[in-house]
């Protein structure tokens, strides 16, 4: 009997306490969170990269042809990329949001100055939540703005192929405007909106 309770007693103390549990586990999954963050900012530099080549791309375009047969394209072009704009700039804004409330609700619980043997298990639950938020909304839109954007990339490459004499591209300009419209839709299929 002496020994039982003596097991327990240094199984108390061997063990990590209910709150340091919930701690390692919330530096766990901000440390995660913050990598996907991340993660998404470079694809978005990487992406707006990309579109501003393709776009330097076609505007090097020396073809009268060409640039006459896709005077009619590009006004289009534009104005998916200014809603697309907007799109990442409201993206971008619910995000800072709730950045800010999780700023606000650590600070509440004064989550800097944690004791070991404290029970966070509220904020930790919260935080999950607010994660879940996070990536159904702002986060998921800013994955979207990139395929989007790399979308509109495209319709530039295939109209600087068409310019530099692509045979491909140059078969038929029908086709490399259908093709180009239908881009151009799946852009705003992705987003919700029509212009």
């Amino acid at each position: 009997m002496v020994r039982k309770i003596i097991f327990i007693i240094l199984m108390a103390f061997s063990s990590p306490s209910f709150g340091d549990f919930y701690y390692k586990d919330y530096a766990a999954l901000r440390d995660s969170f913050e990598t996907s963050k991340q993660e998404i900012n470079s694809k978005i530099v990487e992406a707006n990269k990309r579109y501003i080549n393709s776009l330097n791309s076609y505007q090097s375009c020396s073809s009268d042809r060409w640039r006459v047969a896709f005077s009619s394209v590009v006004p289009e072009i534009d104005k998916r990329r200014l809603s697309l704009g907007d799109y990442k700039r409201n993206a971008l804004l619910q995000s800072g949001k709730l950045n800010s409330e999780w700023l606000m609700t650590a600070r509440e619980h004064k989550i800097s100055k944690v004791q070991k043997d404290q029970d966070i298990s509220d904020f930790y639950y919260w935080y999950q939540g607010h994660i879940e938020l996070s990536k159904q909304g702002p986060l998921h839109e800013l994955e979207i703005y990139i395929v989007a954007i790399s979308k509109l990339s495209g319709v530039y490459e295939k109209m600087s192929l068409a310019c530099q004499g692509d045979p491909e591209a140059a078969k038929s300009y029908d086709l490399v405007e259908s093709g180009i419209r239908g881009l151009l839709d799946e852009v705003f299929s992705l987003i919700g909106k029509i212009v």
